[in-house]
């Protein structure tokens, strides 16, 4: 392990997320992937459905990502026909209207069921937006549990639910976790920060 060392991808922090976000009536969540099981879209939907039975507020889900009309079908089935209309299906978009989505959400939904290196969770916190991210496969590596997000597990429903809600209602605790975020991305995952790390690994290669 000492002769390891590990450089994530690196990512460019958008100029927009510089701004103050937009005081809305309505709390945009947000997930991006393919609507496959393994991302854990079903699991999210009949969370969806539980936090809109327990809440006050507007809400609306952005589902970023391609589908099949088998996968849309079956996801209309499982959502409560009074919460129909607060689900967006955008489907697959551009790199730069996934980044307005992220910057214009107020948190992300990422509950998969597996992940590589977690890319997506990356992306989002480096647009200011929180980030609710698996627990499985990079999850841990990327997520400080409490500090910077807050990893959940695809087979909790009631736990996913509970922590969307939390978010839902706590507009603080979104800025808490989102500034955490960006200092995290900034440290650890800004493109210039991960340079560095590969020039400093050539030299040191190259010096013995």
């Amino acid at each position: 392990k000492a002769k390891i060392e590990v450089i994530p991808h690196g990512v460019s922090i958008p100029l927009q997320v510089l701004k103050e976000k937009t005081v809305r009536d309505t709390i945009n969540v947000i997930f991006v992937g393919s609507l496959t099981k393994t991302k854990g879209i079903f699991e999210l939907i009949k969370a969806w459905n539980l936090v809109c039975e327990s809440t006050v507020h507007k809400m609306q889900l952005n589902l970023f990502g391609k589908y099949s009309d088998d996968v849309y079908n079956e996801l209309n089935l499982l959502l409560d026909k009074n919460h129909k209309k607060s689900v967006i299906f955008h489907g697959h978009v551009d790199r730069e209207n996934v980044y307005n989505g992220y910057i214009n959400a107020d948190f992300a939904v990422l509950p998969s069921y597996f992940e590589t290196f977690g890319m997506v969770a990356i992306e989002a916190m480096s647009c200011n937006c929180p980030v609710l991210f698996t627990d499985k496969g990079s999850g841990k590596e990327i997520i400080i549990d409490g500090e910077n997000g807050f990893l959940i597990s695809p087979d909790r429903i009631e736990e996913m639910t509970d922590k969307i809600s939390l978010l839902i209602n706590d507009q603080s605790l979104r800025k808490y976790l989102a500034c955490n975020a960006m200092k995290t991305v900034k440290e650890f995952y800004q493109i210039s920060a991960v340079a560095d790390r590969h020039i400093s690994l050539y030299k040191g290669l190259m010096s013995k």
